[in-house]
């Protein structure tokens, strides 16, 4: 069985309605660690780590600011209702892989296609380094760091995004398109 480093997962999602209000529920996770090497942040913190990224005033955006912003292509029928923080322990039950799934379906698809423009891409990448500065967040008691962590145990923290232009349909594609990236360094 497999062993993951002690660390914090922070899940963030809402509705998405197509059909009618609410009638689809989105989410999304990043995980990450108190100073790397250090674990998860305190459980008496995690209360104040998800103010802080949801409701942060400063320099970097909070995470409704990246959410409401156009070049996150956010579906206009999609909405933020939560922002959440859970310690995760040797076991990782909740663990997922590392790929996040907003609801940004109002990015254009070239026509003829089932791709995404070069601009729309590049929209997306600053999109989601946004979204990493808004959930790397520090207090007096916590260093939340974004990371990977790694079922073979270990973690590193996320040093870069990348944006392919093809949509995913959260399964394997079969006679899948070519994908091409764009990507860039965080921070």
């Amino acid at each position: 069985m497999p062993t993951y480093d002690p660390h914090t997962l922070v899940t963030f999602g809402g509705t998405l309605a197509e059909l009618a209000i609410g009638d689809e529920i989105w989410q999304c996770g990043v995980r990450g660690v108190n100073d790397p090497g250090d674990g998860p942040v305190g459980h008496a913190q995690l209360a104040d780590l998800v103010t802080a990224i949801a409701t942060q005033v400063s320099a970097t955006p909070n995470l409704l600011a990246w959410f409401q912003v156009v070049g996150s292509q956010m579906s206009s029928t999609a909405s933020l209702n939560w922002v959440k923080a859970a310690n995760i322990g040797l076991s990782g039950r909740k663990l997922r892989n590392g790929r996040v799934y907003p609801p940004n379906n109002a990015a254009g698809i070239v026509p003829g296609t089932a791709q995404i423009g070069t601009g729309t891409q590049d929209l997306l990448v600053t999109s989601a380094k946004t979204l990493l500065g808004a959930l790397a967040q520090s207090a007096d008691e916590y260093n939340f760091v974004p990371c990977v962590v790694s079922p073979a145990g270990g973690h590193e923290p996320i040093t870069g995004v990348r944006v392919g232009n093809v949509y995913d349909v959260h399964r394997s594609r079969k006679n899948a398109a070519v994908e091409t990236y764009h990507a860039s360094a965080w921070p």
